[in-house]
């Protein structure tokens, strides 16, 4: 792994190959204190190197700043890039998830729903009630997958693009759910109304068919009886009343 693989050759250099120089270091400047009391105590001109001991000091020091900010780079890289990769890998599951989602409301939008019933009607809208609501839901999972995508664009990860892509493309196919949910309604709506009306043919067919047999067996009750009456006058009576309900079924 590259920024692992520099810190590791960075840590190598620390401990291994710089610690020597040190000690050369040291030695160079115990060579010039050795050389410059020598000279001295021979009366002779004091010693002037091409490179002091003052600018290897100072170089040294400069060194030590370099490595500080080098290694400062490098936390700042590997903590970046370890963010990047959670980023990432969250980016996926979810956005896996999303599509997984997104297919299955598609084929479930798309279906043609039989409908043999006014109770059935009514479940299928209630069914499509659900779905709006867990449609209505499922705003945040994408507003939460936008986040992580500007994260990951905001860090300038190696697949930014790709990531944004992707992110639109979920989210032009989730906006797509809403024009197959309006359509999916209109269908079961016209089918409950088309349910409803059958509904009512029958029971206006149910009230008026009771109707007439509570009257066909009540005339059968009346036709049916042997009691005209013990009088002419009576049984005179009881013609007129059958010839007047025959009038008023004719």
């Amino acid at each position: 792994e590259g920024i692992k693989g520099q810190i590791g050759e960075f840590r190598e250099y620390k401990s291994s190959e710089k610690p020597p120089k040190a000690g050369e270091k040291l030695h160079i400047e115990t060579l010039n204190n050795s050389i410059a009391m020598k000279l001295k105590s021979a009366n002779r001109e004091a010693f002037q190197p091409t490179v002091t001991v003052e600018e290897i000091n100072k170089n040294w020091e400069e060194l030590g700043e370099i490595e500080e900010n080098r290694m400062k780079r490098l936390k700042e890289e590997l903590k970046r890039q370890n963010e990047l990769n959670l980023l990432r890998s969250k980016f996926d599951n979810k956005s896996k998830q999303i599509e997984e989602w997104i297919e299955r409301k598609t084929v479930y939008l798309n279906k043609n729903e039989s409908v043999d019933s006014l109770i059935t009607a009514k479940s299928k809208i209630t069914t499509l009630e659900g779905f709006e609501n867990e449609y209505e839901r499922s705003k945040g999972q994408i507003e939460e997958l936008e986040e992580l995508a500007n994260k990951i664009y905001e860090l300038n990860g190696e697949n930014k693009e790709e990531v944004k892509e992707k992110t639109e493309e979920i989210k032009k196919n989730w906006s797509n759910l809403e024009g197959l949910k309006e359509a999916k309604k209109a269908d079961l709506n016209e089918k409950l109304n088309k349910q409803q009306k059958m509904e009512d043919l029958r029971m206006e067919f149910a009230k008026a068919a009771k109707e007439y047999n509570y009257y066909v067996k009540d005339n059968k009750t009346k036709l049916g009886a042997s009691n005209f009456g013990d009088s002419l006058e009576k049984v005179r009576a009881y013609k007129e009343n059958l010839d007047k309900e025959n009038e008023e079924i004719d």
